[in-house]
């Protein structure tokens, strides 16, 4: 696992908005033209291409109706969908991930030595492609583990599922009200 480093950025921080204003609506009409535009380009491109290119326009959908979702806290059903969607689009992206190439540039050290700090820099781990394979399947689990908070409505209940959920191995069980 390759080290470097970096410092923490905090928006409120330095007094910068990162895209504050740009409604959702308008993110996923981007993403829907960016995925028309790929099946406009199938002729082009190799189908691998375009099918790597699709899955993960896909997941950047499901991702965005996971957040506005959670905002509604309705049927735990509903809500863990788009975390459902994005487990099953992941292995495919996985596995075109070596038709990608590596864009090093893309972080910027001008920008951040602009950025005065109190925080010395401190690593950035930069995990292998396995590890990013098993910290996203683990997120995708999490997040249709954590809807399940719904389902508990007295507190020794839901302190006890928090506690499980915080602290237990990757395979969660699921508790019961009969279990406290």
């Amino acid at each position: 696992m390759a080290i470097l480093k970096e410092e923490d950025f905090v928006t409120n921080t330095y007094h910068r908005s990162l895209l504050d204003n740009i409604d959702r609506n308008d993110i996923r009409d981007e993403i829907m033209a960016a995925r028309r535009m790929v099946h406009s380009l199938r002729p082009k491109i190799s189908d691998d291409m375009a099918n790597a290119l699709s899955f993960r326009l896909e997941l950047r959908a499901a991702f965005l109706r996971a957040i506005e979702l959670s905002e509604l806290r309705s049927n735990p059903e509903s809500l863990s969908l788009p975390w459902s969607q994005m487990k099953a689009v992941w292995e495919p992206i996985y596995r075109s991930r070596h038709l990608g190439t590596p864009v090093p540039e893309a972080f910027s050290t001008k920008i951040q030595r602009r950025l005065t700090s109190t925080m010395p820099p401190r690593p950035i781990v930069q995990p292998s492609a396995e590890q990013t394979y098993e910290l996203f399947q683990k997120l995708f689990a999490d997040g249709i583990d954590v809807l399940k908070v719904l389902n508990y409505s007295d507190s020794q209940s839901l302190l006890v599922w928090i506690l499980v959920f915080r602290f237990a191995a990757p395979s969660r069980p699921t508790l019961t009200t009969c279990d406290v």
